[in-house]
């Protein structure tokens, strides 16, 4: 009876759980989990609350990862992103304090070489700001081709000489209105560790890290041990290499823990003069908001920064009048944005949702791709609709009077199909369909062109002269 009860129960509780996703989803363990199995959102994730309502500091630690892994813990660590320029905007705080710079220190005065004057006049206020104008990159053929050819770590070897070149070339849209932008934010750091004569990760050791006890923090990958560092996913589920920042290091290179971001929380929610709420000479500067984002919701003052690289997504964030924060850490590329929002108790801001049409592309794809080449082998590599269709598909019409293939068009076919492959299992989102479909159409259309090969390589040749033909 004993064991008929606990199985009622157990039953019971589902079909609740069933009937009350709501219910449910107010357990964070189920919303990390849910993430990470039903977004297709990498391996691991973590989450910290952190509460200093009553004047103690309390928090609680969640997290969860897929069958097979180890879970990970408060010390774990993970590329943060764009939450690095919130340490930036630390720094340009502490070398204002310190007499070093002001906010309304120009590039032009730090940087001593020819630049356009609309970028000369840039201040520092205005790059932590976002609203310097700058483009979110620098925009030439340079950084598009460079985007192209290394996708998987797209700012590795930059340096601090490449981005102050690239101001020659940039020009500004709507100087003075919110746009965010990496190349503004590197620019930043650079400047600072340039106006001091260092290289900035030493600069940001020394300066923040150090003196906030912050020192687990790690710059980048490289200097983070192995055994805590997590390994990054693409969307697609496939693991994805840390990123190398280089000269743009300032604006997303750190590697950090949930117990070190939550100490960045508790410090920003209870000093007198933080960053998101700076003063001058000791008094409140109204409006002036370094680095963070701020967003109401209900009456509710929410301050926040969100970090994504190739292969982790971060948020962080705390609502100030409740002195209550939330860090949220993934190693799949995923946006978390909305379980911060949602662990934090300001609404049900909506989870991600696939692109559909996406989807319904590469869905069509994987099908269309071999039954078109099964078709044509079916019909004996003849048949004029069908041929010509895979000709289309395959090679833009290339041959389309011919009647039949021959060995160099199926080839040229075979190239396309691992060029089309490659593209739409590297860039798909698998969180949808499963990546074995790829897999197994990839494997279809390539034994079914094999197949093609061999029975047809020798269409090219000159058909031999039959006897009848002779006596003609």
């Amino acid at each position: 009876m004993g064991y008929l009860a606990r199985l009622y129960f157990a039953v019971l509780l589902g079909f609740i759980a069933h009937l009350c996703p709501a219910m449910a989803a107010s357990d964070p363990q189920l919303l990390l989990r849910e993430h990470v199995t039903e977004r297709g959102a990498g391996t691991a994730i973590v989450a910290m609350l952190v509460d200093l309502e009553g004047g103690e500091s309390q928090s609680h630690f969640y997290s969860y990862a897929i069958a097979g892994e180890q879970p990970p813990t408060a010390n774990s660590l993970f590329e943060i992103g764009s939450v690095t320029k919130v340490f930036t905007s630390l720094l340009l705080a502490d070398m204002v304090g310190r007499g070093e710079v002001t906010l309304e220190t120009t590039v032009g005065e730090i940087l001593p070489r020819d630049l356009p004057s609309e970028i000369a006049s840039i201040t520092l206020a205005e790059l932590s700001q976002h609203t310097s104008g700058l483009p979110r990159l620098p925009v030439s053929l340079g950084t598009l081709f460079r985007g192209l050819i290394r996708a998987a770590d797209p700012y590795a070897g930059l340096t601090r000489e490449d981005l102050f070149q690239a101001l020659q070339a940039t020009r500004l849209n709507d100087h003075g209105e919110f746009a965010y932008s990496n190349l503004g934010v590197a620019l930043l750091g650079q400047l600072l560790a340039e106006r001091v004569g260092q290289d900035f990760p030493s600069l940001l050791r020394t300066r923040v890290l150090q003196p906030r006890g912050l020192e687990d923090i790690r710059l980048d990958f490289s200097d983070a041990p192995r055994e805590r560092l997590l390994q990054g996913h693409r969307r697609n589920g496939l693991p994805t290499p840390w990123w190398s920042m280089g000269a743009y290091s300032p604006a997303g290179s750190l590697v950090a823990s949930a117990r070190d971001l939550k100490q960045l929380l508790e410090q920003q929610m209870v000093e007198s003069c933080p960053i998101w709420d700076y003063c001058t000479g000791g008094e409140k500067s109204a409006g002036l908001r370094l680095a963070w984002m701020e967003n109401d919701f209900e009456g509710q003052q929410l301050v926040w920064h969100n970090g994504a690289t190739g292969g982790f997504r971060s948020f962080v964030g705390f609502i100030p009048e409740r002195r209550q924060g939330v860090v949220v850490l993934s190693n799949g590329a995923v946006p978390v944005e909305y379980l911060g929002a949602q662990l934090l108790g300001i609404g049900a801001a909506p989870a991600p949702q696939p692109g559909y049409l996406w989807i319904w592309f590469r869905g069509g794809i994987l099908l269309l791709i071999p039954l078109s080449l099964f078709f044509h082998w079916w019909r004996g590599g003849e048949g004029r609709g069908v041929l010509l269709w895979c000709r289309l598909l395959f090679a833009g019409g290339w041959r389309w009077r011919r009647l039949r293939g021959g060995r160099a068009e199926y080839l040229a076919w075979l190239l396309v199909c691992v060029v089309l492959y490659t593209f739409i299992i590297a860039l798909g989102a698998w969180e949808t369909l499963p990546i074995w479909l790829a897999w197994v159409s990839a494997a279809v259309s390539v034994a079914i062109l094999m197949r093609l090969l061999w029975r047809r390589g020798g269409r090219n040749k000159p058909a031999p002269i039959s006897v009848d033909q002779k006596r003609q």
